[in-house]
């Protein structure tokens, strides 16, 4: 990513992010009312920070040191908080020690979705909480943005292999898509969000797949109400295997038991 376009996105996220209103409001609560420790990784400039209660130790992980360097300005005043620059393929975190663990935005990043969720779920305490968000592409044709470099013949096969993967996860496989070079990597340019996407993140597959690994889901956000034909469509799409989760941003919790 470009420094100038990674320094304005950067900036610009810690603007705009609110964390006094819908999903973004209960995790407050959550972490405020259940937590000691917690961890954040893809923490970016951390600006959940001033919204959680000074009594919690928190610890930022990004890739992006320009992120860390940020975070570390913004938050210089308080106490129990710190950060790491460092990856999630190297990251080691000390076994059960963390009462949340949250990734705002950030599995869909990351080459190796399922070891980063297999590392959360390592880092967390027994009855700790996971909180997971960031964009759902549940549908077979979904094109996101990191593709968008990509030539029509290119686009075609790509939807080909998610029109597989969604053959497969009907009959219990879960495939993690992921994107060999996606339009930041292969321009150096960071335009449109998740232009630096990586991850097909799917709703179905990674709830299922913690579901499967003893994670308890305590809160998926509800299909919203139909005011049109086009929402019953979507709601009907929700009633197709491997498609409970379509029409809704990924937003998960889950507790560890």
């Amino acid at each position: 990513m470009e420094q100038k376009s990674e320094a304005y996105y950067y900036d610009l996220s810690h603007k705009e992010e609110r964390w006094d209103q819908g999903d973004n409001k209960r995790f407050i609560t959550l972490i405020n009312e259940t937590a000691k420790d917690v961890l954040e990784i893809g923490c970016g400039t951390a600006s959940i920070v001033p919204w959680l209660k000074k009594e919690i130790t928190y610890t930022g992980v990004d890739i992006s040191a320009l992120a860390i360097q940020r975070a570390k300005q913004f938050h210089a005043g308080r106490e129990r908080t710190s950060f790491i620059c460092e990856s999630v393929d190297s990251l080691n975190l000390r076994p059960e020690s963390y009462d949340v663990v949250a990734a705002f935005n950030s599995l869909e990043h990351v080459r190796n979705p399922k070891k980063m969720l297999t590392l959360i779920l390592r880092a967390l305490k027994p009855n700790g909480h996971i909180i997971l968000t960031g964009p759902n592409l549940d549908l077979p044709w979904s094109t996101p943005n990191g593709i968008r470099h990509y030539k029509a013949h290119q686009i075609f096969f790509f939807r080909l292999l998610r029109m597989g993967d969604y053959i497969k996860r009907i009959f219990g496989f879960l495939p993690f898509r992921t994107i060999p070079e996606n339009y930041t990597e292969s321009t150096g340019k960071y335009e449109k969000p998740d232009d630096d996407l990586r991850h097909v993140l799917s709703s179905f597959e990674v709830i299922t797949w913690l579901t499967r690994n003893h994670i308890e889901i305590t809160y998926t956000p509800q299909f919203p109400a139909c005011r049109s034909y086009k929402d019953y469509i979507k709601r009907a799409i929700t009633f197709l295997p491997g498609m409970r989760y379509y029409g809704r941003h990924f937003t998960v919790i889950g507790k560890k038991k």
